[in-house]
């Protein structure tokens, strides 16, 4: 019988699928999110235990990369965090005992701001693309950018107005009726405003819809694309946010030396 462990699962396999249609189809074939119960906290488990490396006082991600991924298994799981729809491994990310497993938390360094209280700002910024997914690292560069900069002063009136009308459903037998906040996962129709244009994950982010909802946003959610380790005051009226730490606590295995895709 298969233990359920994640050294179980055969992560060096999904580092050597050539394409991201194979990899999610290989995620489909292991059926990862009917695992989540245990995958997750043994995934965070196995992060929150590597070995930081530092540069002057500052953790430096690429070193601490280079010293704790040292075999193929290991670049699977990277893989599996960074580059695979967070959606193929949660069965529904709006839940209580998945939102800590959702696309707004990065994986490893929530880990480690969990176990080893290593806040998100403390990492170089410009190195975080190589531990979060694409369309997180997406709210960060546009944050970075001349319009991003610009936004950075929206106040919650704005914001609230925004989200306002974009919930609205525009067409269809519910034109006219507002959409579910919660279930909302990023905002639509934006034209002529300043979010037009933007990641779809900032207005999921500066809007709280969705995870970013105080009724389920927690401290291991990138909520701020400027201020990476910030909860935002609530934009619903009262704060309804408490953290929600569900993880559990596993001990990895020891990892051997491999040569590292990035050297």
């Amino acid at each position: 019988m298969t233990k359920n462990t994640i050294q179980s699962l055969d992560f060096a396999e999904l580092y050597h699928c050539p394409d991201e249609g194979d990899r999610e189809q290989w995620c489909k074939d292991q059926a990862l999110g009917a695992k989540q119960a245990w995958l997750w906290p043994q995934i965070l488990a196995h992060y929150g235990s590597w070995q930081v490396q530092y540069q002057d006082n500052t953790p430096d991600l690429l070193e601490t990369l280079k010293h704790n991924i040292q075999q193929p298994w290991d670049l699977g799981l990277w893989t599996l965090v960074t580059k695979v729809p967070r959606s193929l491994l949660v069965r529904s990310q709006t839940q209580p005992d998945s939102v800590n497993f959702s696309t707004l938390v990065p994986v490893i360094l929530a880990a480690l701001k969990r176990d080893q209280n290593i806040s998100y700002r403390l990492w170089p910024r410009g190195d975080l693309h190589r531990v979060m997914p694409r369309g997180l690292w997406e709210c960060l560069e546009w944050a970075d950018s001349e319009p991003g900069e610009a936004c950075r002063g929206l106040g919650s009136e704005e914001l609230i107005k925004i989200r306002t009308e974009a919930l609205v459903t525009k067409s269809g037998k519910t034109a006219g009726k507002p959409k579910n906040p919660l279930s909302t996962w990023t905002l639509t129709g934006l034209q002529g405003t300043p979010l037009w244009g933007t990641p779809r994950l900032v207005s999921t982010m500066l809007c709280q819809v969705w995870v970013a909802h105080p009724q389920l946003r927690t401290g291991y959610m990138i909520l701020d694309p400027w201020d990476l380790d910030r909860i935002p005051p609530s934009l619903w009226g009262e704060n309804l946010f408490s953290p929600n730490e569900n993880f559990e606590n596993e001990k990895p295995q020891t990892n051997t030396e491999l040569k590292l895709p990035w050297e």
